[in-house]
């Protein structure tokens, strides 16, 4: 089910040929379709997950999440799970409150985020369309509460998106010195595409503790009828 959050004039840009709404009418019982045919674009979706603890991040949520990916990736505490990078990047910050919000303000870009029954947010990931296919990024989950599906949870929900916007693969980087993070994505269905991309220092991410380089790995989606 999708409902808009922000409708912007349309532009030669614009990803969606076409978007048809419905509205329902809970007196007459009727549906009435509300087609903005190459007159609006959204800024994003607001999708309504089939997990009812996930749903689109807002920048209200910036501070949470900033927190959350720097705890997962980086410094000590990430160290109590098992996705940490500590060993391979120095510092103790992964990503900025500016840096997520330019993030989460991009074209087609969304932060989808699971928040626990203590309304924590204890897990997120990026969603970036490209053209058909999806990029996946800035994928976390606390250090505490991995182990218990949340992870799982938040790569089906991606594919949900992705289909929704009928998209035909979801792609990502890892870094190729992550054996066991990619073998668990490859136990998902993603695949080790080949390519490699260089992994370089940008001063805000930490220093690089040796040489490194991404993975780009895919999964082709199953189109929905």
């Amino acid at each position: 089910m999708l409902c808009y959050n922000e409708v912007l004039a349309c532009n030669s840009f614009t990803p969606f040929p076409f978007v048809i709404f419905v509205f329902y009418n809970h007196f007459s019982k009727k549906i009435t379709p509300i087609n903005y045919t190459k007159i609006f674009y959204f800024r994003y979706f607001m999708y309504a997950f089939t997990n009812p603890r996930i749903a689109i991040a807002t920048t209200a949520d910036v501070a949470d999440i900033t927190a959350l990916l720097n705890s997962a990736y980086r410094g000590e505490s990430s160290k109590q799970g098992w996705t940490t990078e500590a060993h391979l990047i120095a510092g103790e910050v992964r990503t900025d409150e500016n840096n997520l919000k330019e993030v989460m303000q991009q074209t087609n870009s969304v932060m989808v985020k699971f928040t626990n029954e203590q309304q924590e947010i204890t897990g997120c990931v990026n969603l970036q369309q490209h053209y058909k296919r999806m990029y996946l990024g800035m994928f976390s989950v606390a250090p505490k509460s991995q182990g218990f599906g949340i992870g799982k949870q938040l790569l089906k929900a991606a594919e949900e998106y992705a289909q929704q916007l009928q998209c035909t693969s979801i792609y990502m980087t890892v870094i190729s010195a992550r054996e066991e993070l990619i073998n668990w994505y490859q136990r998902y269905g993603y695949q080790d595409t080949g390519e490699r991309k260089p992994f370089e220092e940008d001063g805000l991410t930490g220093k690089h503790l040796q040489t490194l380089e991404f993975m780009v790995l895919e999964k082709q989606l199953i189109a929905k009828p």
